[in-house]
């Protein structure tokens, strides 16, 4: 049974506050007339129209400051303006249905293929087109780096081959976004693994590539969910006879096998069912009817090769449907309008300029074609991150100095968007900010100390010019902790203050910066800083590439100014300043546990332990391990 109507709500206020338009009562059940034809068109604009987070980007304006007018691929915000006006009609202004004139002349002028002799288009072929234009419209390069040339990439692929495959794959992210980042990347863009074996050698050629959309098998008769085109997708085919594989080992052509893996999910994932096949016997395309079910809730977790940031559950939002042989279809949509209420959204089936209601039960059908799906939203975490090639703390990769030798190919090359000076260092504008695990009930800082400086007696602002190389557990998310002692000899250590420096590994060629010390008992905004480099020695270059050595990331804490509790104690023996620096990660208590690092759990109450020093007793007359 439908659901009495509701005020529809998109939870703007996310984006803008109090300043969200309103919304109106026939929000998201707006049908579109058809103008010749033009069920295909306005199938697919339904769908797009209720992607909760891309109607809000384009009803909160947030569009207009990112439109690109130098790309020879934009249309100067033309197609990207038509578009977000038809939102505004659908979302806004109180209505039953609408001619998308607008936006078809647009199309008409741009890409008049689509109309020419009023043949029905591809639903998803518009899509893709759509979507397209709306990343090239939105482009937030603007000037981007010359291409690649082969040798450059035969070179880089040499140097991949022994590496970590997370980081390869962080890596080839990184060369997409320093050409081509916009919020359709944010939240369309995922990215897939492709692999060749040789089946004679046994070497393997990998590549990581960008996805919009994926495309899968359908089988009548052997398939009779989604998840079975999804398998069919993934699964290993063998590469023989006028197929086969140039080896670059065996330097002939070979029998290999081919693999494609899903490596990182979307926020918003689209997927096309391959309904229409060739048959060479005709020569003419058929369509293929197989009755695919699915819930409305996937969880692909077990379909993905490598680790989420975010949760790979997923909710079906919108269907576009294909009714009918091949050529002489027609396209509807069914598609879900979020309420105020969560549990309270509604399906309603949108048939050109009718609309109906439809129960859940009846939103996956055998005439289902392109389905989209949203990522489930986690309480107290961002469902969208903006991508840029300079923050790699917001890509969807993981990736260690353990597990990959990040440095050496990170530190070769200055990331978009950061400037080094003459000495090769990055200043500290550039820093970029920490990627912090939320600080739900279930996660823990934990602090394990990695380093001690030697005390400087005799000095109010110390200087240690002490240095020591990077644990090689130091991952992502987990910042450098500064903690500024003084060692009093008669026992006990006052904290004078604490700096943070956030995924300091991923700083392009090095870091010379200085860092606010935060001071526990000052009144008002602290004035004391501590002064911390980053550098980089990249070891001599072995014969073997897979015996070649990890650059050493080092660390030097110079010396730190301004401290307000720094003084001479009674009886004028000097105070003695010294530094611990702390690796910070977010766990739970198991895992802490599981760890050995119980011990080194800072409690959100401040009631937590201070990380020891190393090889000597802290005030609570623990003592510290030895460095992992």
């Amino acid at each position: 049974k439908v659901a009495t109507a509701k005020r529809p709500s998109l939870d703007l206020e996310e984006f803008v506050g109090d300043d969200a338009p309103q919304l109106a009562r026939t929000a998201g059940k707006v049908g579109l007339h058809n103008l010749g034809n033009t069920c295909f068109l306005n199938a697919a604009l339904q769908c797009l129209a209720h992607l909760r987070p891309l109607v809000a980007y384009f009803l909160t304006g947030k569009y207009r400051d990112e439109i690109n007018t130098t790309s020879p691929f934009s249309t100067r915000g033309e197609f990207v303006g038509s578009f977000a006006d038809l939102l505004q009609e659908l979302w806004v202004k109180q209505q039953q249905a609408i001619r998308p004139t607008s936006l078809r002349n647009v199309l008409l002028r741009r890409f008049p293929h689509l109309f020419e002799q009023e043949d029905q288009e591809d639903a998803q072929e518009f899509l893709a087109l759509c979507l397209d234009q709306l990343h090239e419209d939105l482009n937030r390069v603007e000037r981007p780096p010359p291409p690649r040339t082969e040798k450059e990439e035969e070179e880089e692929e040499k140097r991949m081959e022994p590496l970590d495959e997370e980081f390869v794959a962080a890596l080839s992210w990184m060369r997409y976004l320093e050409r081509g980042k916009s919020f359709l990347v944010d939240l369309f863009q995922g990215q897939l693994r492709s692999s060749l074996t040789c089946t004679v050698c046994g070497h393997r050629a990998r590549k990581f590539d960008p996805f919009l959309y994926l495309s899968l098998p359908v089988q009548p008769g052997v398939m009779t969910t989604i998840t079975d085109a999804v398998e069919k997708y993934l699964e290993e085919e063998m590469l023989r006879d006028d197929e086969r594989w140039l080896c670059p080992k065996c330097k002939r052509r070979v029998d290999a096998t081919k693999k494609i893996d899903l490596w990182k999910l979307p926020p918003i994932l689209v997927i096309h069912l391959k309904r229409f096949a060739f048959e060479a016997s005709s020569m003419r395309f058929r369509k293929l009817e197989a009755a695919l079910s699915s819930p409305l809730t996937l969880d692909l977790s077990q379909h993905v090769e490598s680790l989420q940031r975010e949760t790979a559950v997923y909710d079906v939002v919108a269907v576009a449907n294909h009714i009918g042989p091949y050529g002489c279809g027609h396209y509807t949509a069914t598609c879900q309008v979020p309420m105020e209420s969560p549990e309270a959204a509604e399906w309603y089936h949108f048939d050109d300029s009718r609309v109906r209601g439809v129960a859940a039960g009846k939103v996956i059908s055998k005439d289902c074609y392109v389905l989209f799906l949203e990522r489930r939203r986690e309480e107290g975490r961002r469902q969208i991150h903006r991508q840029s090639a300079a923050r790699p703390e917001v890509w969807p990769h993981v990736v260690s100095t353990r597990n990959s030798k990040v440095l050496d190919f990170y530190f070769g090359r200055e990331a978009s968007g950061c400037d080094a000076d003459d000495s090769g260092t990055i200043s500290q504008s550039d820093a970029e900010p920490a990627f912090t695990r939320p600080r739900d009930p279930n996660l823990l800082e934990v602090r394990t100390p990695a380093f001690r400086t030697r005390a400087v007696p005799n000095t109010l602002d110390p200087v240690w010019e002490s240095e020591f190389q990077l644990l090689r557990d130091w991952e992502v998310g987990e910042d450098l902790v500064f903690q500024v002692f003084d060692q009093d000899p008669y026992g006990g250590d006052d904290l004078l203050g604490v700096a943070v420096l956030p995924c300091a590994h991923f700083y392009p060629r090095g870091l010379d910066t200085t860092l606010p010390l935060e001071e526990p008992d000052a009144s008002g905004a602290s004035s004391a800083r501590l002064r911390v480099i980053v550098k980089v020695v990249t070891p001599p270059a072995a014969a073997d590439p897979r015996q070649q050595a990890a650059p050493a990331a080092h660390a030097r804490v110079m010396s730190a100014s301004g401290l307000r509790h720094a003084e001479k104690l009674d009886g004028g023996s000097p105070s003695e300043p010294f530094c611990v620096v702390a690796i910070r990660k977010w766990l739970t208590k198991k895992e802490a546990f599981d760890r050995g690092l119980f011990d080194h759990i800072v409690y959100p109450d401040g009631e937590g332990i201070r990380p020891p020093d190393l090889g000597r007793g802290s005030s609570s007359g623990s003592r510290s391990p030895a460095p992992t």
